[in-house]
């Protein structure tokens, strides 16, 4: 029975390759729920197997052996699990720090060419203006500044 449990924990782990950053909140929880049935259902007979093999006199020794192994399991299981998860972070920031770089490039060339347009913008209104004073008032310009 702890074989099949295990397995079945090994198998229906799996599933954690379906959640994504952009999963919805419910999906690591359906994988958690799966995976925790037959990790559960795994407990007590690895622990009767464990109680079994110990001599009558040695009960607690056996217990905490199993303890100690139980103990060890999730902590290098753990350990292994998050240098996968922080690995597959760390590139996943990384790419997403380098679109930010060309986002940030790409809105400093689109800043730069709306300076450059209000300051054309308004290169033409002074000029127009200028040349619409000018019209108004009949003057013609450099000879008329020098009378």
């Amino acid at each position: 029975m702890a074989t099949i449990a295990l397995v079945a924990t090994g198998i229906l782990g799996a599933g954690a390759f379906l959640v994504t950053a952009t999963s919805p909140a419910w999906v690591p929880v359906m994988v958690l729920t799966l995976v925790a049935v037959p990790a559960a259902a795994a407990v007590g007979p690895v622990t009767e197997a464990f109680m079994d093999r110990a001599p009558p006199d040695g009960i607690g020794t056996g217990s905490a052996w199993r303890n100690s192994t139980a103990t060890l399991g999730v902590a290098v299981g753990g350990f292994l699990v998050s240098a996968v998860v922080f690995a597959a972070l760390v590139a996943d920031t990384e790419r997403t720090l380098a679109a930010y770089r060309e986002q940030a490039a790409a809105y400093r060339l689109g800043g730069a060419l709306c300076v450059a347009g209000a300051l054309a913008a308004g290169a033409l209104v002074w000029w127009s203006g200028r040349s619409a004073s000018r019209q108004a008032t009949g003057t013609t310009g450099l000879s008329d500044a020098r009378t």
